[in-house]
Protein backbone atom coordinates (compact mmCIF):
# COMPACT_ATOMS: atom_id res chain seq x y z
CA UNK A 1 0.00 0.00 0.00
CA UNK A 2 1.34 3.46 -0.93
CA UNK A 3 0.57 6.71 0.93
CA UNK A 4 1.53 10.29 0.51
CA UNK A 5 4.89 9.83 2.29
CA UNK A 6 6.19 7.17 -0.10
CA UNK A 7 6.12 3.44 -0.57
CA UNK A 8 5.53 0.81 2.07
CA UNK A 9 7.13 -2.66 2.09
CA UNK A 10 7.16 -5.47 4.58
CA UNK A 11 10.36 -5.68 6.65
CA UNK A 12 10.88 -8.10 9.53
CA UNK A 13 7.19 -8.57 10.00
CA UNK A 14 6.45 -4.84 9.93
CA UNK A 15 6.31 -1.92 7.63
CA UNK A 16 9.11 0.37 6.55
CA UNK A 17 8.64 3.64 4.78
CA UNK A 18 10.81 4.13 1.66
CA UNK A 19 11.22 7.68 0.45
CA UNK A 20 11.13 8.36 -3.30
CA UNK A 21 14.72 9.77 -3.17
CA UNK A 22 16.10 6.70 -1.51
CA UNK A 23 14.36 4.46 -4.04
CA UNK A 24 15.87 6.38 -6.97
CA UNK A 25 19.33 6.21 -5.40
CA UNK A 26 19.04 2.44 -5.06
CA UNK A 27 17.98 2.21 -8.70
CA UNK A 28 21.01 4.25 -9.82
CA UNK A 29 23.36 2.06 -7.78
CA UNK A 30 21.83 -1.03 -9.37
CA UNK A 31 22.23 0.45 -12.88
CA UNK A 32 25.87 1.36 -12.18
CA UNK A 33 26.54 -2.15 -10.91
CA UNK A 34 25.08 -3.67 -14.08
CA UNK A 35 27.06 -1.25 -16.29
CA UNK A 36 30.31 -2.08 -14.47
CA UNK A 37 29.56 -5.76 -14.88
CA UNK A 38 28.99 -5.37 -18.61
CA UNK A 39 32.21 -3.33 -18.96
CA UNK A 40 34.21 -5.95 -17.05
CA UNK A 41 32.67 -8.74 -19.12
CA UNK A 42 33.47 -6.86 -22.35
CA UNK A 43 37.10 -6.44 -21.25
CA UNK A 44 37.30 -10.15 -20.50
CA UNK A 45 35.88 -10.97 -23.95
CA UNK A 46 38.38 -8.68 -25.70
CA UNK A 47 41.32 -10.19 -23.81
CA UNK A 48 40.13 -13.67 -24.69
CA UNK A 49 39.85 -12.76 -28.39
CA UNK A 50 43.43 -11.44 -28.39
CA UNK A 51 44.66 -14.68 -26.88
CA UNK A 52 42.77 -16.58 -29.55
CA UNK A 53 44.37 -14.52 -32.30
CA UNK A 54 47.86 -15.14 -30.92
CA UNK A 55 47.13 -18.85 -30.69
CA UNK A 56 45.82 -18.99 -34.26
CA UNK A 57 48.81 -17.03 -35.57
CA UNK A 58 51.17 -19.42 -33.79
CA UNK A 59 49.43 -22.47 -35.25
CA UNK A 60 49.48 -20.97 -38.77
CA UNK A 61 53.20 -20.19 -38.44
CA UNK A 62 53.97 -23.73 -37.35
CA UNK A 63 51.90 -25.19 -40.19
CA UNK A 64 53.64 -22.88 -42.69
CA UNK A 65 57.05 -24.05 -41.50
CA UNK A 66 56.01 -27.65 -42.08
CA UNK A 67 53.69 -27.46 -45.09
CA UNK A 68 55.40 -24.87 -47.33
CA UNK A 69 58.66 -26.87 -47.69
CA UNK A 70 56.57 -29.98 -48.34
CA UNK A 71 54.61 -28.19 -51.08
CA UNK A 72 57.80 -26.86 -52.66
CA UNK A 73 59.30 -30.32 -52.67
CA UNK A 74 56.09 -31.71 -54.17
CA UNK A 75 56.24 -29.10 -56.96
CA UNK A 76 59.90 -29.89 -57.64
CA UNK A 77 59.21 -33.62 -57.64
CA UNK A 78 56.38 -33.13 -60.15
CA UNK A 79 58.68 -31.11 -62.42
CA UNK A 80 61.37 -33.78 -62.21
CA UNK A 81 58.80 -36.44 -63.12
CA UNK A 82 57.46 -34.34 -66.03
CA UNK A 83 60.98 -33.69 -67.32
CA UNK A 84 61.96 -37.35 -67.20
CA UNK A 85 58.76 -38.27 -69.02
CA UNK A 86 59.48 -35.75 -71.77
CA UNK A 87 63.11 -36.83 -72.03
CA UNK A 88 61.96 -40.38 -72.56
CA UNK A 89 59.60 -39.20 -75.32
CA UNK A 90 62.36 -37.15 -76.94
CA UNK A 91 64.64 -40.19 -76.87
CA UNK A 92 61.96 -42.25 -78.63
CA UNK A 93 61.53 -39.55 -81.26
CA UNK A 94 65.28 -39.23 -81.82
CA UNK A 95 65.51 -42.99 -82.30
CA UNK A 96 62.54 -42.95 -84.66
CA UNK A 97 64.14 -40.27 -86.84
CA UNK A 98 67.37 -42.25 -86.80
CA UNK A 99 65.53 -45.42 -87.85
CA UNK A 100 64.04 -43.56 -90.83
CA UNK A 101 67.17 -41.73 -91.96
CA UNK A 102 70.21 -43.40 -90.36
CA UNK A 103 71.16 -39.98 -88.99
CA UNK A 104 71.00 -38.12 -85.68
CA UNK A 105 69.57 -34.62 -85.88
CA UNK A 106 69.43 -31.59 -83.63
CA UNK A 107 66.43 -31.20 -81.36
CA UNK A 108 65.04 -28.19 -83.24
CA UNK A 109 64.94 -30.35 -86.39
CA UNK A 110 62.50 -32.86 -84.95
CA UNK A 111 59.44 -30.67 -85.53
CA UNK A 112 60.31 -30.09 -89.20
CA UNK A 113 57.81 -31.38 -91.73
CA UNK A 114 54.74 -29.22 -91.28
CA UNK A 115 53.63 -30.15 -94.80
CA UNK A 116 52.78 -33.66 -93.64
CA UNK A 117 50.34 -32.23 -91.10
CA UNK A 118 47.98 -31.26 -93.92
CA UNK A 119 48.63 -34.26 -96.12
CA UNK A 120 51.18 -32.50 -98.30
CA UNK A 121 54.50 -33.59 -99.72
CA UNK A 122 57.79 -32.94 -97.94
CA UNK A 123 59.55 -29.89 -99.35
CA UNK A 124 63.32 -30.46 -99.18
CA UNK A 125 63.94 -26.71 -98.92
CA UNK A 126 61.75 -26.15 -95.86
CA UNK A 127 60.60 -29.42 -94.30
CA UNK A 128 63.84 -31.32 -93.76
CA UNK A 129 66.80 -30.48 -91.52
CA UNK A 130 69.69 -28.43 -92.88
CA UNK A 131 72.30 -30.47 -91.00
CA UNK A 132 72.95 -33.60 -88.95
CA UNK A 133 75.47 -34.79 -86.38
CA UNK A 134 78.50 -36.69 -87.59
CA UNK A 135 79.79 -39.65 -85.65
CA UNK A 136 83.16 -38.16 -84.73
CA UNK A 137 84.96 -37.15 -81.59
CA UNK A 138 84.61 -33.46 -82.49
CA UNK A 139 80.81 -33.51 -82.48
CA UNK A 140 80.67 -31.86 -85.87
CA UNK A 141 77.39 -30.74 -87.38
CA UNK A 142 77.43 -31.57 -91.07
CA UNK A 143 75.53 -29.04 -93.23
CA UNK A 144 73.43 -30.59 -95.97
CA UNK A 145 73.52 -29.34 -99.53
CA UNK A 146 70.32 -28.92 -101.52
CA UNK A 147 70.77 -32.24 -103.40
CA UNK A 148 71.45 -33.98 -100.07
CA UNK A 149 68.32 -32.46 -98.57
CA UNK A 150 66.35 -33.69 -101.57
CA UNK A 151 67.59 -37.22 -100.87
CA UNK A 152 66.77 -36.83 -97.17
CA UNK A 153 63.26 -35.66 -98.06
CA UNK A 154 62.52 -39.13 -99.41
CA UNK A 155 63.23 -40.64 -95.98
CA UNK A 156 62.04 -37.89 -93.66
CA UNK A 157 58.75 -38.73 -91.93
CA UNK A 158 58.51 -35.61 -89.76
CA UNK A 159 57.20 -33.79 -88.01
CA UNK A 160 58.46 -36.14 -85.35
CA UNK A 161 57.89 -33.97 -82.30
CA UNK A 162 55.12 -31.39 -81.89
CA UNK A 163 56.75 -29.53 -78.98
CA UNK A 164 54.36 -28.38 -76.24
CA UNK A 165 56.97 -26.49 -74.22
CA UNK A 166 59.41 -24.78 -76.52
CA UNK A 167 61.02 -21.46 -77.42
CA UNK A 168 62.06 -19.92 -80.69
CA UNK A 169 65.78 -20.08 -81.40
CA UNK A 170 65.87 -16.27 -81.66
CA UNK A 171 64.39 -15.89 -78.17
CA UNK A 172 66.62 -18.61 -76.78
CA UNK A 173 69.65 -16.84 -78.22
CA UNK A 174 68.68 -13.72 -76.28
CA UNK A 175 68.07 -15.69 -73.10
CA UNK A 176 70.99 -18.13 -73.25
CA UNK A 177 73.62 -16.77 -75.65
CA UNK A 178 76.23 -18.96 -73.94
CA UNK A 179 74.54 -22.08 -75.29
CA UNK A 180 73.97 -21.29 -78.96
CA UNK A 181 76.55 -21.16 -81.72
CA UNK A 182 76.76 -21.78 -85.45
CA UNK A 183 80.08 -23.59 -85.07
CA UNK A 184 80.59 -24.70 -81.48
CA UNK A 185 78.29 -25.06 -78.52
CA UNK A 186 75.73 -27.34 -76.92
CA UNK A 187 73.06 -25.99 -79.31
CA UNK A 188 74.01 -25.56 -82.96
CA UNK A 189 71.78 -23.16 -84.88
CA UNK A 190 72.21 -21.23 -88.10
CA UNK A 191 70.99 -17.66 -88.54
CA UNK A 192 68.15 -18.73 -90.81
CA UNK A 193 66.72 -20.95 -88.05
CA UNK A 194 65.64 -18.11 -85.76
CA UNK A 195 61.99 -19.11 -86.03
CA UNK A 196 62.60 -22.80 -85.31
CA UNK A 197 61.38 -24.11 -81.96
CA UNK A 198 63.66 -25.67 -79.35
CA UNK A 199 62.23 -27.91 -76.59
CA UNK A 200 62.46 -26.83 -72.94
CA UNK A 201 62.29 -28.79 -69.71
CA UNK A 202 59.77 -28.21 -66.91
CA UNK A 203 61.86 -25.31 -65.55
CA UNK A 204 61.93 -23.57 -68.93
CA UNK A 205 65.57 -24.46 -69.65
CA UNK A 206 66.79 -25.92 -72.97
CA UNK A 207 67.69 -29.58 -73.20
CA UNK A 208 71.17 -30.56 -74.34
CA UNK A 209 71.51 -33.48 -76.74
CA UNK A 210 74.63 -35.42 -77.69
CA UNK A 211 74.63 -37.86 -80.57
CA UNK A 212 76.99 -40.85 -80.42
CA UNK A 213 80.65 -39.94 -80.87
CA UNK A 214 83.91 -41.82 -81.20
CA UNK A 215 84.41 -41.91 -77.42
CA UNK A 216 80.71 -42.22 -76.54
CA UNK A 217 78.81 -44.89 -78.38
CA UNK A 218 75.31 -43.99 -77.22
CA UNK A 219 73.24 -40.78 -77.43
CA UNK A 220 72.32 -38.89 -74.29
CA UNK A 221 69.98 -36.10 -73.25
CA UNK A 222 70.53 -33.68 -70.39
CA UNK A 223 68.25 -31.40 -68.45
CA UNK A 224 70.18 -28.85 -66.42
CA UNK A 225 67.64 -29.12 -63.61
CA UNK A 226 66.09 -26.37 -61.48
CA UNK A 227 69.12 -24.06 -61.56
CA UNK A 228 69.46 -24.25 -65.35
CA UNK A 229 73.25 -24.52 -65.22
CA UNK A 230 75.47 -27.48 -66.20
CA UNK A 231 76.55 -29.37 -63.12
CA UNK A 232 75.22 -26.60 -60.88
CA UNK A 233 78.04 -24.22 -61.91
CA UNK A 234 77.27 -20.58 -61.26
CA UNK A 235 79.29 -19.27 -64.22
CA UNK A 236 79.95 -22.10 -66.69
CA UNK A 237 82.44 -21.74 -69.51
CA UNK A 238 81.70 -22.90 -73.05
CA UNK A 239 83.79 -26.03 -72.49
CA UNK A 240 81.65 -27.03 -69.52
CA UNK A 241 78.79 -27.82 -71.89
CA UNK A 242 80.83 -30.39 -73.80
CA UNK A 243 80.28 -34.05 -73.11
CA UNK A 244 84.00 -34.69 -72.60
CA UNK A 245 84.09 -32.18 -69.74
CA UNK A 246 81.77 -34.49 -67.78
CA UNK A 247 80.20 -31.51 -66.05
CA UNK A 248 76.71 -32.10 -67.39
CA UNK A 249 74.94 -34.73 -65.34
CA UNK A 250 76.36 -33.46 -62.04
CA UNK A 251 74.58 -31.43 -59.37
CA UNK A 252 70.83 -31.27 -59.99
CA UNK A 253 71.15 -32.16 -63.68
CA UNK A 254 69.09 -35.01 -65.09
CA UNK A 255 70.82 -37.42 -67.50
CA UNK A 256 68.91 -39.66 -69.88
CA UNK A 257 71.00 -42.12 -71.86
CA UNK A 258 69.48 -44.31 -74.53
Amino acid sequence: MEGPQGALRLHSGGREAISPGKDRQATRISDMTRTAGRFSSSRRRRAFSAVEMVAVATIVSILALVIVPMLRKRVQDSKITATKYEMNKLAEIINLAYADTDRYFRLQDLDNGQALDIGGVIDPTTDVPIAYYTNTADRIVYPLSEPERAVLAQKWKGKYAPFHNAMKIADLLTRRPDMISETNGPIFAAAEEDADLYPLDAWGNPYVFFAPETDYRSPVLYSMGPDGMPGGLAAPAAADYERQAEVLGQGDDIEWGF
